[in-house]
C-alpha cells in the first residue's frame, strides 16, 4: 500500500501500518482511496481519532507542534492533530503512553472523558 500511494506524484510521503495510512502531500482523499483500493485494499478516511486529549500549559502554536512530535513519536501513533487546548490522536496507543509524551515534553494532558466513553462503547 505505501508503494501505490508513495507513486502518486501529489504524494510526498506516506507512512502506513496494518490500520493507519499518514499521508503528507496536496492529493485528495478520494484519490487516495482509489489508489488503495486499485492496490488490492480497503480504505475510508478516518472520520474521527482514537484518543482525544486535554491540554494544558501550551502557548503558542510552537508549543503545540512539539506536542504534536513528542505524541507522533509513541509507539503505534500514525498522526496527531494538536492545538493549544486538545489533541486528536489516531492510532492504537494506551492514553497513558499518550500522556506520558505529552508531559515529558512539558505540559500537562488528561483523556477527554467523552471521547473515552465513546471509546470503551465501541
Amino acid at each position: 500500500m505505501k508503494k501505490a500511494l508513495e507513486s502518486r506524484n501529489d504524494v510526498e510521503q506516506a507512512e502506513v501500518n496494518v490500520h493507519y495510512a499518514k499521508v503528507t502531500g496536496d492529493a485528495p482523499s478520494q484519490a487516495l482511496i482509489d489508489s488503495v483500493i486499485a492496490a488490492g485494499y480497503q480504505a475510508v478516511v478516518a472520520q474521527r481519532p482514537d484518543t482525544e486529549l486535554q491540554l494544558s500549559g501550551l502557548s503558542c502554536m510552537h508549543c503545540a507542534a512539539s506536542t504534536r512530535k513528542a505524541l507522533e513519536a509513541v509507539p503505534g501513533v500514525i498522526a496527531a492533530d494538536v492545538g493549544i487546548e486538545s489533541a486528536k490522536v489516531y492510532g492504537d496507543a494506551a492514553p497513558e503512553a499518550l500522556i506520558a509524551a505529552v508531559e515529558e515534553a512539558g505540559y500537562h494532558a488528561s483523556v477527554n472523558g467523552a471521547a473515552l466513553l465513546q471509546k470503551l462503547s465501541r
